[in-house]
């Protein structure tokens, strides 16, 4: 995970303890407005997190990933249900996960001896890169929506590497 989402967690903890304490503040205007400054302060970290670069690489993987119809449809038939969405995910997932395994199979049963141990080595570089990217740790806020973006991300990520390495 990156800095940035790890000090973006460590600040969110920081603020929420904070809520903690001021609900035990003396005065009912102070309590308010400490819950307002800390209300933006976290809306200032999510901002930060949502501007980071590990959010524009996690933007960047979906714009040329093409899923599958049922995958789309399952999204439509989801609306806004978030345990709906991720399940529309897990299946895709599965799908797009023994595609990349099939197309790395063939390649390692093609390719000679140096060439599949560079494959082997560039596969474990891959699953580092795509496990750091696609990792919030709390850095939006944690919860359904945070674990959806994850498993978005995963999702895109192994599609993209699995067309990779079928136009090999």
């Amino acid at each position: 995970m990156s800095e940035v989402a790890d000090d973006i967690s460590k600040h969110s903890r920081n603020l929420e303890q904070n809520v903690d304490s001021v609900s035990h503040a003396q005065g009912a205007e102070s309590i308010t407005d400490k819950q307002e400054r800390i209300a933006r302060q976290q809306d200032e970290l999510l901002e930060q997190a949502l501007n980071s670069d590990q959010q524009r690489q996690r933007g960047d993987l979906a714009k040329d990933i093409k899923l599958r119809s049922s995958y789309v449809q399952c999204v439509k038939n989801a609306g806004a249900v978030v345990p709906a969405l991720m399940e529309c995910n897990s299946q895709e997932y599965a799908y797009q996960d023994a595609r990349l395994n099939a197309a790395y199979k063939r390649l390692l049963n093609r390719w000679p001896a140096e060439k599949k141990d560079r494959l082997k080595q560039e596969e474990r570089d891959w699953i580092k890169w795509r496990d750091t990217l696609c990792k919030s740790n709390g850095a939006l806020g944690g919860g359904q929506a945070e674990e959806l973006e994850d498993t978005s991300c995963n999702l895109n990520a192994t599609a993209q590497r699995a067309e990779e390495l079928e136009k090999r």
